[in-house]
C-alpha cells in the first residue's frame, strides 16, 4: 500500500494540533509586544546586521553611535517632558483654585496686591510667546509679592497665598522659556540629533559623577519642583494614556524623568546653577566688559542690515502645470491626507472639510444720537437713569440700566476744571526754554485760544469770525496778545529775580519778591467763563462713558449662566435684536446662504464683517503689527487660550458675544480717542466633516497641481537669483530697479486676476541686526530701545520660518549685492533677498546708546544682556567641546553635514 500522509495525520492528530496550537499561542505572544518592548519581528531586524539602528551618526569612547539610538532618546526625552508640562499644568490650575478660594480670607493690603498680580497676569498671557517681555513683568512685580510672603507682619493666609502665587508666576514663565510647547526641561533642547548627542554626553558625566535617582528619588524630586502642590497625576496619566493610545508606562515615563534630573545635577555639579542669569556667566564668574570689546560688540550687533526682496509665488505658475494625474494617483494623494484640515500655513494639503462659522457684530462709538442724548439729559438732570427708566424699560438689560449713577454734574465739572482749564493754564505760565520756540504758549486767558473767544462776548466773537475771513486781523491780534504776555511775564518774572540776588536783606526781598510775583501772575478763566465749554467737552465724556457701560451690561447680560444654558430658545437673539432697534446703533453679519460659511483662513474675505476686520487692523492687539492678516482675523472667532497656562482650546458658544479686538479698558471711557468698539457672536457653527473621494476630488486635483507648481516658482526664483548676482551693479538703486523689473515681467505672465498680480510682492526688510531697532511704543518700547530680531508673520511674509529670519541674519554682513533664495514654510512662495545697504553703528551711537548714564541710553540694558548670554553660550561650547573630548567623540565629515542638515530642519528627519 502506498504511503498516504492523511494517515499519519489522523494517527496523531491530537499530537499535531497541540504542537501547532503551542506555535501559535508563541507566535501571537512575539507579535504582539506584550513580552514587553517592541514586537519580535519589527525588533528582531534590529538585532543583526550593522543597520540594526539606522545610520551612524558618530563615535562614542570608539563604540558606533547609530541615529536610532538618538531616536529612541529623543522620543524617551519627550515622554518625559510632556509629563512634567502636564503637571506643570495641572498645578498651575490647582494653584489658580486655590489662589481664589484664599483671597476672601486674605487682608484687604494682601487681596490688593493679588489683584495687582491677576491684572499683570492678563498682561502676561498677551506674552505668552515672548520669554523676554514675560521677564520683564515678572521683574516688575515680583519683589511686591515677595515682600508679601517674607514679612513677619503679614497674615499666614497672606503668606500662602502669595508663596502659591510666586511659584505659579515661575511655571508660567519657564513654558514661556520653553515657547509654550511640551519642552519642560530648558536646560537641554530635544529637536535635533546634535540636542541628543549633547543630552547623551551629560549622561555619561552624570555616571562619572555616580549620580543615580531610584524611583522613590524621583517621586520626591518631582513634588520638590511643584512645591508639593502636585497632589494629584490621575489627570496626566490619563492625557500619557490618550496620547500614546493604552500604551503609557509609569514606570518608564519615570526612568526618563530620572535621566532629566540626573543631567540636570550633572551640568549643575560641573558648571553652577543652571538658572537663567544674564549677568553672570555659566561658570557664574561675574562678566566685566571692557568699553571697547562693548562697542565691537554693539556694532556687530546692533548695525542694522536692508534686504530687497521680490515675492515668487508657486500659485501664479499653476498655468504652466499640464496634465492630470489619474485616478488612482489622485486617489492616493487623498486617502493620505483624508483627515487632515486644509491650513495654509502648512506644506501638505488637507481634503477634510473644516469647521466654518457665521458671525454677526454690532458696534457703538459714543457719538450716536442715542447716547448724546443721554448725556445731554443727563446734564440737564444730574443722572442717567432720568434719561434710561422713562423709553427703556423692555428688557432685561433696561432694567440694569436706570440705576442711577453716582454722579453729580456740578461737581464733575469742578473736577474738570481744575484738570484741565486750570492745569493747563500753570503750563502755559511756564517759559519753555531751549526750545526753538521764539514765544512761550498762549495762556488760557489769551484771547486767541479759540473757546476764549466763544466764551467772550462781543467784539470777541467778532474777531472769532475773522479768523476764517482775512489772516490779517488775526495775525496783528495775535502779535499783540503775545507781546501783552510777555510784558505779564516780565512783571511776574523779574521781582521773583531781584528778590533772589545775594546781597544785605536778601530773605524779606525774597519774600516781598516772591509776593509781588505771586500777585502778578494771570489768573486762569474762571468756572463760570469756561463752563459752556467743559459741559461740551463733558457731554462727549459721558456719551462715551454710557456706551461703554451699555455695551458692557449687554456682554455681561448674554453671558449670565441662565441666559447661557438657554441660547438655543432665542432668549439671546430677541435680546440684542431690541437692543440695537432701541439705540440704533450700526451691526453686521456674514453673508447669507452657503456663501456666509467661513473657516478661520477665508472669514476675512467676508464683506460683511469688514468693518470689524478693519478694528483689528488698527488696534494695537494686532499680533502682526497692524498689517492686514486673515489667520489673525479669524483666529478669534475658532480658537481661545487659556490665560494661565496659554493652551488653545476651540470655542463652540453661539450667541455669546465678546468685545473685539479686545475689551474698553478704564482709560476709554474718559480720555482715550474715540474708536468704536465691537462685539462679535457667532450665530451658527458648523463641525469639520471629511468627504467622499468623488466630492473631494477638484481640491485633490488643486492640490496636485500646486505642489507641481512649486517647483516653476523655485526654478524661476533661482533664476532671478543668478540674474542679479551676475547683472546687478552693487547699488541699492540697481538692486531696486532689477527687482521691479523682475516683479513686472512675473506680473505680465500672469492673467488678469488681480489678486494674482497681486502676490507679486516687492517691499524693503529693514533692521535686519541680531538686536534691532524697537518701534513697539504701543507696548511701551523707549525710543532708541532694540529687542533681538525676529520675522513675524506679516501681510509681505505670511508664513515665515525660523530658517528664514536665521539666514537673514547670516548673511547681514556680505557684501551689498549678497543675493539668497528663501521659501515660507508651506513653500508656496520663494523669496529672493538682496543685500542692499548696511548702516554700521559709530562710536557716538554708542556712547549715546549704551555706555551713557543717561536716560537715553535705551539700548543700554538690552546690549549688556544680549552680551552676558553671548558669553554664556561661548562658555557652555567650550564645556561640550571638553566632554566630547573626554568622552572621544568623533565624527567624520560627511557624518557633520548630515547633523548640520537635521539641526537645519529642526530635527526632521
Amino acid at each position: 500500500m502506498a504511503f498516504n500522509p492523511f494517515n499519519v495525520f489522523r494517527r496523531n492528530q491530537k499530537a499535531i494540533f497541540a504542537v501547532v496550537t503551542v506555535v501559535i499561542m508563541f507566535v501571537f505572544v512575539l507579535s504582539s509586544g506584550l513580552g514587553g518592548g517592541a514586537d519580535f519581528f519589527d525588533a528582531f531586524p534590529q538585532w543583526i546586521g550593522s543597520r540594526k539602528n539606522g545610520d551612524v551618526v558618530a563615535t562614542l569612547n570608539g563604540s558606533k553611535l547609530y541615529s536610532g539610538e538618538l531616536e529612541k532618546l529623543r522620543r524617551q526625552r519627550h515622554l518625559a517632558n510632556r509629563f512634567m508640562a502636564l503637571a506643570s499644568e495641572v498645578t498651575q490650575d490647582q494653584l489658580g483654585r486655590f489662589i481664589r478660594d484664599q483671597q476672601s480670607r486674605m487682608s484687604p493690603e494682601g487681596k490688593a496686591v493679588i489683584d495687582r498680580m491677576l491684572n499683570m497676569e492678563r498682561q502676561m498671557a498677551m506674552f505668552a510667546s515672548n520669554p523676554q517681555i514675560m521677564q520683564m513683568i515678572v521683574q516688575q512685580n515680583m519683589q511686591e509679592l515677595q515682600r508679601l510672603a517674607t514679612d513677619g507682619k503679614s497674615k499666614e493666609e497672606d503668606k500662602t497665598v502669595a508663596n502659591a502665587y510666586i511659584l505659579s508666576m515661575e511655571l508660567a514663565q519657564r513654558r514661556a522659556m520653553a515657547g509654550g510647547g511640551e519642552h519642560y526641561f530648558v536646560n537641554l533642547p530635544n529637536q535635533t540629533q546634535r540636542d541628543s548627542i549633547e543630552f547623551l554626553l551629560w549622561q555619561k558625566k552624570a555616571d562619572q559623577l555616580g549620580i543615580s535617582f531610584t524611583t522613590n528619588d524621583v517621586k520626591a524630586l518631582i513634588q520638590k519642583e511643584f512645591m508639593r502642590q502636585f497632589t494629584s497625576d490621575v489627570a496626566v496619566r490619563n492625557a500619557m494614556a490618550r496620547d500614546t493610545q493604552g500604551g503609557f508606562s509609569m514606570e518608564t515615563t519615570l526612568k526618563a524623568i530620572a535621566e532629566e534630573f540626573r543631567v540636570r545635577a550633572a551640568q549643575t555639579a560641573v558648571i553652577g546653577p543652571v538658572a537663567d542669569r544674564t549677568d553672570r556667566t555659566t561658570t557664574a564668574a561675574p562678566i566685566y566688559n571692557p568699553p571697547y570689546e562693548m562697542f565691537e560688540f554693539y556694532r556687530q550687533q546692533c548695525s542694522p542690515t536692508t534686504y530687497q526682496v521680490l515675492a515668487v509665488p508657486a500659485e501664479n505658475f499653476a498655468g504652466l502645470v499640464t496634465g492630470v494625474p489619474n485616478d488612482d494617483e489622485l486617489r492616493r494623494l487623498y486617502d493620505q491626507y483624508k483627515d487632515q484640515e486644509p491650513n495654509p500655513g502648512l506644506e501638505q494639503p488637507g481634503f477634510r472639510e473644516p469647521r466654518k462659522v457665521k458671525v454677526e457684530w454690532l458696534s457703538a462709538k459714543g457719538d450716536e444720537p442715542f447716547y448724546k442724548a443721554a448725556a445731554t439729559e443727563w446734564l440737564n438732570k444730574g443722572q442717567f437713569a432720568a434719561f434710561m427708566g422713562g423709553a427703556l424699560t423692555a428688557s432685561p438689560l433696561d432694567a440694569v440700566a436706570t440705576t442711577p449713577l453716582a454722579l453729580n454734574t456740578n461737581a464733575l465739572l469742578e473736577s474738570n476744571y481744575e484738570t484741565q482749564t486750570v492745569r493747563d493754564h500753570r503750563r502755559g505760565l511756564m517759559f519753555e526754554w531751549g526750545t526753538s520756540t521764539i514765544m512761550p504758549r498762549m495762556l488760557d486767558t489769551s484771547v486767541v485760544k479759540p473757546e476764549n473767544l466763544a466764551a467772550a462776548a462781543g467784539a470777541a466773537a467778532g474777531a472769532l469770525s475773522s479768523f476764517g475771513m482775512n489772516l490779517g486781523p488775526a495775525m496783528m491780534l495775535n502779535t499783540r496778545a503775545t507781546a501783552a504776555e510777555h510784558r505779564a511775564r516780565i512783571a511776574v518774572g523779574v521781582p521773583a529775580f531781584l528778590g533772589g540776588v545775594p546781597g544785605p536783606g536778601m530773605f524779606a526781598t525774597v519774600m516781598m519778591g516772591e509776593a509781588r510775583a505771586q500777585a502778578g501772575v494771570p489768573k486762569p478763566l474762571s468756572l463760570d467763563v469756561v463752563r459752556p465749554e467743559l459741559q461740551k467737552t463733558l457731554a462727549v465724556k459721558m456719551a462715551r462713558k454710557f456706551m461703554i457701560e451699555d455695551m458692557t451690561r449687554l456682554h455681561a447680560e448674554l453671558n449670565k449662566p441662565d441666559m447661557v444654558k438657554n441660547r438655543e430658545k432665542g432668549d439671546a437673539k430677541k435680546l440684542i435684536a431690541d437692543f440695537l432697534a432701541k439705540r440704533g446703533l450700526p451691526s453686521g453679519k456674514s453673508a447669507d446662504g452657503e456663501a456666509g460659511w467661513r473657516d478661520e483662513w477665508n472669514i476675512g474675505e467676508d464683506a460683511g464683517l469688514a468693518a470689524v476686520k478693519e478694528a483689528l487692523d488698527k488696534s494695537d492687539s494686532n499680533p502682526h503689527g497692524g498689517v492686514s492678516m486673515p489667520v489673525a482675523f479669524g483666529k478669534r472667532f475658532f480658537w481661545e487660550e487659556n490665560p494661565r497656562t496659554g493652551a488653545r482650546q476651540a470655542t463652540r458658544d453661539t450667541y455669546k458675544p465678546e468685545f473685539y479686538p479686545n475689551a474698553p479698558r478704564d482709560t476709554d471711557s474718559a480720555f482715550a480717542k474715540p474708536d468704536t468698539k465691537f462685539l462679535v457672536w457667532r450665530t451658527e457653527d458648523k463641525p469639520a466633516e471629511s468627504k467622499p473621494f468623488q466630492v473631494a476630488k477638484p481640491k485633490v486635483i488643486a492640490a496636485w497641481t500646486r505642489m507641481k507648481a512649486r517647483e516653476f516658482a523655485k526654478k524661476r526664483a533661482e533664476e532671478i537669483a543668478d540674474a542679479v548676482r551676475k547683472n546687478t551693479v552693487g547699488n541699492d538703486m540697481a538692486i531696486r530697479q532689477d527687482l521691479r523689473k523682475f516683479q513686472a515681467e512675473l506680473q505680465d505672465k500672469v492673467t488678469p486676476d488681480p489678486k494674482a498680480k497681486e502676490r507679486v510682492k516687492f517691499f524693503e526688510l529693514t533692521g535686519v541686526c541680531p538686536l534691532t531697532p524697537s518701534t513697539d511704543f504701543a507696548m511701551g518700547a523707549q525710543p532708541g530701545s532694540v529687542r533681538p530680531f525676529s520675522l513675524p508673520p506679516s501681510t509681505n511674509i505670511p508664513y515665515p520660518t525660523v530658517d528664514m529670519a536665521k539666514t537673514l541674519l547670516d548673511e547681514r554682513t556680505n557684501p551689498v549685492k549678497t543675493t539668497v533664495v528663501l521659501t515660507d514654510t508651506p513653500k508656496d512662495t520663494y523669496y529672493v533677498a538682496v543685500v542692499s545697504d548696511r548702516a554700521m553703528k559709530t562710536e557716538a551711537a554708542f556712547k549715546d546708546s549704551v555706555y551713557s548714564e543717561s536716560q537715553t541710553a535705551a539700548a543700554r540694558g538690552a546690549v549688556n544682556r544680549a552680551h552676558a548670554m553671548e558669553s554664556v553660550r561661548k562658555a557652555k561650547e567650550s564645556i561640550m567641546t571638553l566632554l566630547k573630548k573626554e568622552f572621544k567623540y568623533v565624527e567624520s565629515k560627511e557624518q557633520k553635514e548630515k547633523l548640520d542638515e537635521n539641526a537645519k530642519k529642526g530635527g526632521d528627519s
